[in-house]
C-alpha cells in the first residue's frame, strides 16, 4: 500500500495508463529489491490485483483483493500453506481491513493522527492473537504502543530504501544518498522494537492452547463482521443503494441519503 500511495503521487499528473505502468513497475522492484518473502508475495498480490481491477475501470474491495491474491500465491507456490509469516500476515492484514475502520469511528474525538494507528495495530493484534499464543506461547503486551511509535517512520524508510536500491545499481552515489536519508528512520523503527522488547513485562507467556481459546472469538468476531458488511444498503425509496462504506470509501456522490437496514439511522451520501 505505500509503494502503490507512493507511485500514485509522483505519476498523478500522468495519463491513466501510465499511472497502472507505474504502479506495476513499482511493485516489480519492490518484489526484486525485498525478496520473495511470503508475506512480501501476499502484500505484492493483493496490490496486483487493485491494479489489475482499475485497469477494468472496477474498484478492488480490499476483503476481496486478500482472499484473491492468497488464493493466487497459494496455486503458483503451494509451500506457503505452512509459512507463519504468511499466516500472520493475512491475519494482520484482514483485521485491518474489518475492524480498523469500525474502532477508529468508535473515537471521533481523537485526531486521525492518532486513531488511526490506533486503530489498525489494535486490529491487527487481535486478528493474530490466536497464532501468536499458539505458535510462539506469548502474547505481546507493548505491540499497540510500539507499532504507533514507529508507524510515522515506516512509509519513509520503506520508500527511500527501495528507491535508494534501485538508484543504486545505476548511480552508486545517488542510491548512498538516498539510503543515508533512509538510515535514521529504520535505526528508530530499531530502536523502538529493542526498547520495547526489553522489559520482562513486555510479553505474557502463555499455554499452546490459548491459542485455540482464541481462535473461536476472534473467528467469531470476523465472521459477524463479514456478515454485517454482506447485507445491502437501500436508499429510503427502497432501491439497492451501493454498499455504504464502499461508497464513503470512494467519495460517491448521490442525491437524497442512505439508510441502513438494520436500523433506523441514515447517513447522508
Amino acid at each position: 500500500a505505500i509503494v502503490l500511495a507512493a507511485a500514485a503521487l509522483l505519476t498523478r499528473l500522468l495519463a491513466f495508463t501510465l499511472r497502472l505502468a507505474s504502479g506495476a513497475i513499482a511493485l516489480t522492484l519492490f518484489l526484486l529489491v525485498v525478496g520473495p518473502d511470503p508475506s512480501v508475495l501476499r502484500a505484492v498480490a493483493m496490490g496486483a490485483v487493485a491494479l489489475t481491477a482499475l485497469g477494468f475501470g472496477r474498484s478492488a474491495e480490499p476483503l476481496h483483493a486478500l482472499g484473491v491474491a492468497v488464493a493466487v500465491l497459494v496455486a503458483a507456490r503451494p509451500q506457503v500453506v505452512f509459512s507463519v509469516g504468511l499466516h500472520l500476515s493475512v491475519a494482520a492484514t484482514a483485521g485491518i481491513i474489518l475492524w480498523a475502520p469500525r474502532l477508529q469511528s468508535k473515537t471521533p474525538r481523537v485526531p486521525p493522527l492518532i486513531g488511526l494507528p490506533l486503530a489498525v495495530t489494535l486490529a491487527a493484534q487481535v486478528a493474530v492473537a490466536p497464532l501468536l499464543a499458539g505458535v510462539f506461547g506469548e502474547l505481546s503486551v507493548v505491540a499497540p504502543v510500539a507499532n504507533m511509535a514507529a508507524a510515522p517512520a515506516i512509509a519513509p524508510a520503506t520508500i527511500l530504501g527501495l528507491v535508494g536500491g534501485v538508484i543504486g545499481t545505476i548511480d552508486h552515489r545517488a542510491g548512498a544518498v538516498l539510503l543515508a536519508a533512509a538510515e535514521p528512520f529504520a535505526q528508530w523503527v530499531l530502536l523502538i522494537g529493542r526498547v520495547c522488547s526489553e522489559p520482562a513485562w513486555a510479553a505474557l507467556e502463555v499455554d499452546a492452547w490459548a491459542g485455540a481459546a482464541l481462535a473461536g472469538p476472534v473467528c467469531a468476531a470476523a465472521a459477524l463482521t463479514m456478515r454485517r458488511y454482506a447485507q445491502p444498503v437501500r436508499s429510503r425509496d427502497g432501491r439497492p443503494a451501493l454498499d455504504l462504506a464502499r461508497r464513503l470509501g470512494r467519495g460517491d456522490e448521490s442525491d437524497g441519503d442512505v439508510r441502513d437496514p438494520r436500523g433506523s439511522r441514515s447517513v447522508d451520501v
